[in-house]
Order: structure tokens, then C-alpha cells, then sequence
């Protein structure tokens, strides 16, 4: 990532947000190996546990398909394996997806075989660790499909995949209140026959997001989206960034960000061990660069969001044959509950965007707006100690008027959606002048997009720094804060 320089008052926030100046921003961790973990494997199907805390998963790919039940328990560390009878048949690529009403984990379909594809559906519960199989109506075989859980009509969709002796291009759902599976062909742009495409719920705007796969030939870097109301499928444009061409990666929703992840993935002999984020909003990929370590290139591994620590956790994977069984975790602080994401002109919280002069800017901050949490928006300007001026409708704290505040190098705005005392926290204690306390809307949703535009009116050379702040008891120092954004005038 580019260096940033980091005025005093943006420091002092993310000191108290983060506790440490050397924490980076978005990082992968190595989570220490129990010496009971499970043997290698791939192909393995699972779920985030936020009742107990835990990782969940059945089967996978040893040499042959796994009948083996394991949990992985974040608060002591240790790997239990579960047994437990009756339970599944030994299974590859199935769908795997947490129930949150009836607190527990689906799987269905998936294969023992190339020539044996599975349609049966079995319940894990989560508090009694007992599985029991769910006697549906209407379903057919499946593999290597996209899934996910559907909180709106509760119940689990599966698309794409391969069926009983060819690709299967259908759309299905089972309701979980009568487990009776529907199954459509869907309209629209309908994806090209494939396997290993990466897939997760937009939730907020009721469709299922689709990316890459293949047929076994062609790799496929296209993505669509599926509206969950009308089964149209909608191919969206393609942009001037995406990851390549790939399958049997994995994708993840991260609601808190707005945005889904991809990780991972292959195609023929190259392996991927990229990140990138689908900002949902304005349907852009971007590749998030990670600083330090991070897991070896693979395919069919496990990745879910823990949303108790606000982190992906991945396991397992094999990349040509070599099959792992460590675990990690990724952490973003570039955003999420707590601390909001920050985006200039259609960037997802880069280090640096470059403007040219009098080109108009968008800001864009969104995140969670809950138990009392606010954002705060402050630029620094800095430069040759010149006064710099930001005209435009911004809706925080740069007014448009003629007499509109000017400020030197060092100067600190501030704004504040619902008021912020300034003589205590963080905040405390910054150089005059302050403008604090800017009027935005006095109902925001839970997911608030401000959006605003203004002229860049500073010489070539000049910069300024633009951060969210959020405030959120429930953190260390009672603060969040998006890493800092420099907007460079060329």
C-alpha cells in the first residue's frame, strides 16, 4: 500500500480506536494449530456458530469423501470432533448454510462421486450437536452449486452447479416452514452452464450475487446478480477492475461494509491467493491489499464471516492435490460496525486517490448507525500554509456560500451528524479553528449513504486528508475510525 502521512489530529483518533500505532489496517493472522485439529481435506461445508461461539463443518475430500462432524471453539482454541448417530452420508461440495431462527446447520446435495450426485437435506443443531435429516419434497440432485440462507422468506437457495448427469442451470429454494423446494429456470441474462462459482446474499437488496465458475473448459470472470423476488438474472458490467478468471474460490457477504469478498480460487494449474471486495452499492470490484502474511494460494476451502470479532475465518483447501488443515482469520478495519467505511470518488477506503484540479469529488461514508453510534467526517488540508477552499453542496461541513470557511495548512472540520462534545475524547484538544455540529437529515437508516460533491479549488501540489470517525461505546476508547484517505491535487 502507498504511505500516508498522517496529520496529528487523524493520529490521536486512530490511537484511541485501535489502542496502538503500529496495528495495520487489513491483515491476515494465522490462528495458533490445536494438536487435535482434523486431517487435511478440501470441499469441506460449514458455518459460523454465534451462539457458541465456534466454527461447524461436515465432510470434505481426504483422499475419499468424509463422514466427520468437527467444531472449532474461537474462545479456548480447541478442535472437537463430533459423533453422533444418525448422521450424513459422506459428502464433497455441498451446500452448507446457518439457520439463525431454528439455530442450527443445513447441508444439502453435494456428491460421493463424480457418477453420484446428492439431493437430501440434513439439520445439525447447533445446542444439542445431534443431526437429523429433514424429509423434503420436490428436490433434485446438486453439487458444486451456489447457496446461501434467505432471512426474508427463511429458507436456503441454491443455484448453478451440476445435477444428476449434466449441468444444472435452475434456480431452487427450500422453505424451511414446509421444506418443500420450488425450482425455476429463471429469466434474463442466465449464466452460462458452470460449476465452482463463488455466491452470497445481497440481503439488503434481495438478490444473490454471483461470481466466475466454469464448465470444464472455460473459466468464467463475469458477475451476476439474481433478484430473489422475479428470478431474473442480471449481468453486470464489467468495469475497470475484477479478479481474473477463476473457480472454486469462495465469496463471503460482509453486510457491516456493504460489500461482498472473494478469496482464493483456480483456474486449470494457477492457484489465487487474492482478496478482492464487490462494493454492492456501486456494483465496483476492488483488490484489498494486505499487509504481512498471508494463507498459501488454494481452491475449496472453507471461508465465513464471525461476526462477533468482525472477521473471516478460513480453513482448509488444496491446491493440486496438497490439502491443508490451517486456519486463519482476516481482519479489516477499513470499515464495518464500529467504524464505517470511507470511500472517495468511487474508491473503497484507498490510501490515495488523485484529482485534478477544480474536478469534482464524491464522499462516500457507510456503515452501521446503531446503539448510539455517529459518524464524524474531518478533513486536514496541508500543503505550503496557502488557505484552501472546498466549495461545493457537501453536506457536512463545507458550505457553498461565498463566505464559505477557508483553512490553512493544519486546520481541522469537523462534523458531527447529531452533535459532539469537543471538550472531552478523542477529539479533544484540536487546533482552532473548529466547525462542528453541520445539520445532515435527522432520520438516517440503519445503513446510511451520505453522499456530496465539491470542486477541488487547491493548487497543483496541495493535498488533504479526509477520515470517518464513528462513535461506539462498545470499543476500546469509545471511537472508530476508517483509515485516513489522501486526495492529492495533480
Amino acid at each position: 500500500m502507498n504511505a500516508i502521512r498522517i496529520p496529528a489530529a487523524a493520529l490521536a483518533l486512530l490511537l484511541a480506536a485501535s489502542g496502538t500505532a503500529a496495528s495495520p489496517t487489513r491483515f491476515w493472522g494465522l490462528i495458533p494449530p490445536d494438536p487435535a485439529r482434523p486431517l487435511s481435506r478440501s470441499e469441506v461445508g460449514g458455518v459460523y456458530d454465534p451462539a457458541r461461539d465456534r466454527l461447524v463443518f461436515y465432510g470434505g475430500l481426504r483422499g475419499r469423501p468424509l463422514d466427520e462432524t468437527y467444531s472449532y471453539d474461537f474462545a479456548t482454541g480447541l478442535w472437537t470432533q463430533i459423533v453422533a448417530a444418525p448422521f450424513p452420508p459422506r459428502r464433497t461440495n455441498h451446500a452448507a448454510v446457518y439457520d439463525p431462527v431454528r439455530h442450527r446447520m443445513v447441508i444439502f446435495g453435494g456428491e460421493i462421486d463424480d457418477e453420484t450426485t446428492l439431493n437430501d437435506a440434513w439439520a445439525f443443531d447447533l445446542a444439542t450437536d445431534t443431526w437429523s435429516e429433514i424429509a423434503t419434497f420436490g428436490a433434485a440432485p446438486r453439487s458444486n452449486m451456489v447457496s446461501g440462507y434467505d432471512s426474508a422468506r427463511d429458507g436456503l437457495w441454491v443455484a448453478l452447479g451440476y445435477g444428476l448427469a449434466d449441468f444444472d442451470r435452475t434456480v431452487a429454494f427450500l422453505d424451511f416452514a414446509t421444506n418443500v423446494w420450488s425450482i425455476d429456470a429463471g429469466t434474463g441474462s442466465i449464466p452460462e452452464r458452470r460449476i465452482g462459482a463463488m455466491g452470497a446474499i445481497d440481503a439488503a437488496r434481495d438478490r444473490l450475487v454471483v461470481f466466475g465458475g466454469n464448465d470444464r473448459r472455460t473459466y468464467y470472470d463475469d458477475t451476476l446478480t439474481l433478484d430473489l423476488s422475479t428470478l431474473e438474472w442480471r449481468r453486470l458490467p464489467r468495469g475497470d477492475s475484477l479478479p481474473s478468471r477463476r473457480g472454486f474460490g469462495r465469496m463471503v457477504a460482509d453486510p457491516a461494509r456493504d460489500r461482498v469478498v472473494v478469496f482464493g480460487g483456480n483456474r486449470e494449474g494457477d492457484f489465487f491467493g487474492d482478496l478482492w471486495a464487490l462494493t454492492l452499492d456501486n456494483e465496483r470490484w476492488s483488490r484489498l491489499e494486505v499487509e504481512g502474511s498471508a494463507p498459501s494460494t488454494r481452491n475449496t476451502f472453507l471461508l465465513v464471516l464471525d461476526t462477533l470479532r468482525d472477521r473471516l475465518v478460513l480453513f482448509a483447501g488444496q491446491k493440486r492435490g496438497e490439502r491443508r488443515n490451517d486456519l486463519w482469520e482476516f481482519v479489516d478495519r477499513a470499515g464495518g460496525t464500529g467504524s464505517g467505511t470511507l470511500r472517495v470518488s468511487g474508491w473503497l477506503a484507498p490510501a490515495t486517490v488523485s484529482v485534478s484540479r477544480g474536478s469534482r469529488i464524491d464522499v462516500d461514508i457507510q456503515g452501521r448507525l446503531a446503539g448510539g453510534a455517529r459518524y464524524v467526517l474531518f478533513a486536514d488540508a496541508r500543503g505550503d500554509g496557502e488557505p484552501a477552499i472546498l466549495p461545493g453542496g457537501i453536506a457536512f461541513c463545507f458550505d457553498p456560500r461565498p463566505g464559505s470557511p477557508g483553512f490553512a495548512r493544519g486546520t481541522t472540520i469537523v462534523c458531527d451528524a447529531v452533535g459532539l462534545d469537543l471538550s472531552s475524547g478523542p477529539l479533544a484538544g484540536l487546533s482552532p479553528p473548529v466547525l462542528s455540529g453541520c445539520p445532515l437529515a435527522a432520520a438516517l437508516p440503519s445503513f446510511a449513504r451520505l453522499v456530496s460533491g465539491a470542486a477541488v479549488n487547491l493548487p497543483s501540489g496541495r493535498s488533504f486528508t479526509l477520515q470517518a470517525i464513528v462513535r461506539d461505546p462498545a470499543r476500546a476508547g469509545g471511537f472508530g475510525a476508517t483509515p485516513p484517505v489522501r486526495v492529492a491535487v495533480r
